[in-house]
């Protein structure tokens, strides 16, 4: 067995265990390996990671092609990497590709991110609220109708219609739905949209 077979075996157990040093991931470990090991090794790390800076990493070492590849398998995991830096302009051309194939709860955790980690949260490394407005025009009749019953549909329709320019002290206490408090809100969002991620 050569060294880079050796090392191809190693990272995979690696992967295999959860036992993932990133610094590893990023090193020149992924040049010894063969494509499909490269493959694979970066497949198995975007499937088990929650982390976004690990799942973009992945997917930038990775073909169009196999992006495709991911999207239908994971479509939560791959569209949540989408609504992070720098990645957002991939977002609406890559759900057009998976609404048949999107489950409602799904939905409504892209619904919440945009809205409790993005829009309230007021970052400017993209435009958001456009950004919800499109998700939401695009959306399939059967998604809008099942959103329409939960809690963030009268917030989104807010924000739909008029936009979002408030301060934080300022946003009415409704559209916090996880916590009252602004700056626990994006971080309650965040661990509960994880959890459900983890288990894709």
């Amino acid at each position: 067995m050569d060294i880079s077979t050796n090392q191809g075996v190693v990272a995979l157990h690696i992967v295999t265990a959860l036992h993932i040093v990133i610094a590893s991931l990023q090193s020149r470990l992924l040049d010894h390996l063969s494509p499909e090991e490269r493959l694979y090794l970066l497949e198995d790390v975007f499937k088990k990671t929650r982390w976004i800076h690990v799942q973009r990493f992945c997917l930038s070492r990775m073909s169009a092609d196999h992006w495709e590849v991911l999207l239908k398998r994971y479509p939560l995991k791959f569209l949540r990497t989408c609504l992070f830096w720098p990645w957002q302009r991939f977002f609406l051309d890559s759900i057009n590709k998976v609404w048949d194939r999107l489950p409602k709860e799904n939905f409504t955790c892209l619904l919440h991110i945009i809205i409790c980690q993005k829009v309230l949260e007021r970052l400017e490394d993209f435009d958001y609220v456009n950004l919800l407005r499109e998700f939401w025009y695009r959306s399939p009749e059967h998604l809008k109708q099942y959103v329409e019953r939960t809690d963030i549909f009268k917030i989104m329709m807010k924000i739909i219609k008029n936009g979002f320019r408030t301060h934080p002290e300022n946003v009415p206490g409704n559209f916090f739905l996880h916590d009252s408090k602004f700056f626990n809100n994006a971080d309650i969002c965040d661990r509960i949209i994880r959890t459900i991620v983890k288990v894709q």
